[in-house]
């Protein structure tokens, strides 16, 4: 704070101290209207024209104080130092109000292909850093423990043993999504699979090189995918791939893990008003001070398929979109999103966007995930199975159909 005292000839310098600026963060360029600037300090000769009370201009976060000119004489200085005692009450209540309002924060970190971006309200600078390092180093640990990109990631590690008979120990966190993903897959009856690991090489090169892959090798890709070439022993957290070349791809639902992750650590540490956002799948604590909800935008299809945002308010959930926006294949006509169905080893065709809300962002991302390759009618009752006497809310879009057509379940 900086603060700038002027004292005139014959005055007590610890009774009459006169304050000029008071200024909560740099002083700004220019002074309000009808306040009086000064850039550098006054002479004591020059007091006598000063008069006046406090201008007060919030300009942001920032709180600046000037004095204003008027009409009186110096001599009723009883008067400033009335104002000042005033003013230096009620700065005083004030930074204690100050103290006890959360402040925004707000934190970027690129991994998984995606920019994860997190949101938190708190009063303590230190406790914030200190969550989101923890968080930052946990989306890390999970990428190199997930990843199907990296070579050397536990994941790929697991799936180079595929045909070879060899059970193997994985990490606690990596059962866990494996348990979960062969679940799903098998109530889905193949709709979520992961084991398309072999099929999302292919299309991956092909939106590269804008080329449908070449339907041998789709075949040969579809000898290698099948949840149910998946054992797993549940005792000692073992797992072993039975075809040779299997290729993991945890891409439907590792990052709505990370981000549940992520919401975690933020919860450990105390914070409670947290967003956390993976490239779309996010996870929403309390909301904001004063607020029903977090604002958050939900994309739709109008009818010449271009996307548009619709508004909703939520918070203490999870929210995940999926569908094809802007990856695909087109040939002869034909539109073939990044999205595979697992059993045809495709791009899906249809222009759809799914959008789920859940109790969790793991479940939110796997569940977008499957109904973008199910459809709607079939995705949704999968879902019940899925989600069994857990809240959660299906919407899909479509160019032909503006309106969200939203299934919302409730467990009585």
């Amino acid at each position: 704070m900086c603060l700038a005292l002027i004292f005139a000839r014959g005055l007590n310098p610890v009774r009459d101290l006169i304050l000029v600026e008071i200024s909560v963060s740099p002083s700004p360029t220019s002074a309000p209207q009808g306040a009086q600037r000064y850039r550098k300090p006054l002479q004591a000769t020059n007091i006598k024209s000063l008069t006046g009370f406090f201008a007060i201009q919030r300009r942001k976060d920032t709180k600046h104080i000037y004095l204003a000119s008027l009409r009186k004489p110096i001599r009723y200085l009883f008067f400033y130092n009335l104002a000042i005692l005033l003013f230096f009450f009620g700065s005083f209540f004030y930074k204690i109000q100050a103290q006890n309002e959360p402040q925004r924060y707000e934190f970027e970190h690129p991994q998984m292909g995606t920019t994860f971006r997190f949101v938190v309200y708190a009063q303590d600078d230190s406790t914030v850093i200190k969550a989101f390092l923890s968080a930052k180093k946990e989306i890390d640990r999970l990428n190199q423990m997930m990843s199907d990109y990296l070579p050397e990631s536990e994941l790929n590690l697991l799936s180079l043993s595929s045909g070879t008979d060899t059970w193997i120990k994985v990490s606690d966190e990596l059962w866990e999504i494996m348990a979960l993903s062969k679940k799903i897959a098998k109530k889905s009856k193949g709709d979520f699979d992961p084991t398309i690991g072999p099929l999302s090489r292919l299309w991956r090169r092909a939106v590269r090189r804008q080329e449908v892959p070449d339907p041998a090798k789709i075949n040969e890709a579809l000898s290698q995918v099948g949840y149910r070439l998946i054992k797993m022993n549940t005792s000692r957290k073992e797992i072993l791939l039975k075809e040779k070349n299997m290729k993991l791809d945890l891409g439907g639902i590792a990052k709505g893990y990370a981000v549940d992750a992520a919401f975690e650590v933020f919860q450990h540490f105390g914070l409670k008003t947290v967003l956390v956002d993976g490239g779309g799948d996010l996870r929403l604590g309390d909301p904001p001070k004063g607020q029903k909800g977090w604002k958050v935008e939900v994309s739709g299809l109008d009818n010449e398929g271009k996307t548009y945002e619709k508004r909703v308010e939520l918070s203490n959930c999870a929210i995940a979109t999926s569908g094809a926006k802007y990856k695909y294949v087109e040939a002869n006509g034909q539109k073939y999103s990044h999205i595979i169905d697992p059993k045809t080893g495709m791009g899906i065709t249809e222009r759809r966007l799914v959008t789920v809300i859940a109790p969790t962002c793991t479940l939110a991302d796997a569940l977008a995930s499957l109904v973008s390759v199910s459809g709607f009618e079939k995705g949704e009752k999968t879902a019940r199975k899925i989600m069994g006497k857990q809240e959660f809310s299906i919407s899909l879009a479509k160019p032909e159909n503006q309106e969200f057509n939203t299934y919302y379940y409730h467990h009585q």
